[in-house]
């Protein structure tokens, strides 16, 4: 079945009895998300735009998620969507995308601003003039429309692009250097400021190097996902 153009991805996970919650990393979407526990109604929600490594919170440890993830340049009526899910199956995928095609749309100007951002390492003003624009533009339709800075989509594309090297043939300084940052100390800070941990540590987690590699801001596709946790 096909997705919904508002939709990079759709997931399931289950949270198996005695598992530990593995650390979510900001990937630039928010998530249409539906959280079923044994025995309770179905909840809806609508993640925001982390800014950091986050655990999910379970009501117990035998709790599934589905979700929905947004592209990044999605704008949604998140009242309005959430109103129209409201004690929906998370299977009925009919009502649930015919609930975001209703209440959610991509928005061409806010997509190319964030294509420019997350292109090649580049000064700011530069990825203005490649968007036509003057970078106090810039600044306002990205944090209008997407309700953040360009800096932070710009720092976000740049640090997922680094660790997605991580673990590989490249030394830590090349690392560095290709995804655009100063120098080695540069992208440590970086790494634990987003990620939380240190680029050493993170080369050594392959479920969390596997997320980046996910759908998300820079683009690395579209599909579904499942996993148990």
């Amino acid at each position: 079945m096909s997705i919904p153009e508002v939709v990079t991805a759709q997931w399931r996970h289950d949270f198996a009895p005695h598992g530990v919650p593995i650390p979510v990393l900001p990937d630039g979407c928010r998530d249409l998300i539906c959280v079923q526990v044994r025995g309770l109604a179905p909840r809806w929600m609508v993640t925001p735009l982390f800014d950091h490594a986050h655990l999910p919170r379970l009501a117990c440890a035998e709790t599934r998620m589905i979700g929905y993830r947004l592209h990044p340049d999605v704008r949604l009526d998140q009242g309005a969507l959430l109103g129209a899910v409201a004690g929906r199956d998370p299977d009925d995928r009919v009502a649930v995308e015919a609930a975001l095609a209703a209440h959610a749309c991509r928005d061409p100007a806010l997509a190319e601003a964030l294509a420019c951002l997350a292109d090649a390492p580049r000064p700011l003003v530069q990825s203005a003039r490649q968007c036509g624009l003057s970078l106090r533009s810039l600044q306002r339709l990205v944090g209008e429309r997407s309700g953040r800075p360009p800096v932070f989509w710009h720092q976000l594309a740049r640090i997922r692009r680094a660790g997605r090297m991580l673990g590989g043939e490249r030394s830590l300084a090349e690392v560095a250097l290709c995804a655009g940052f100063a120098d080695q100390a540069h992208l440590s800070r970086a790494c634990r400021r987003w990620f939380g941990l240190s680029p050493a540590r993170l080369a050594r987690a392959p479920e969390l190097r596997w997320q980046l590699g996910q759908p998300g801001y820079d683009g690395m596709g579209t599909g579904e996902q499942s996993s148990t946790r």
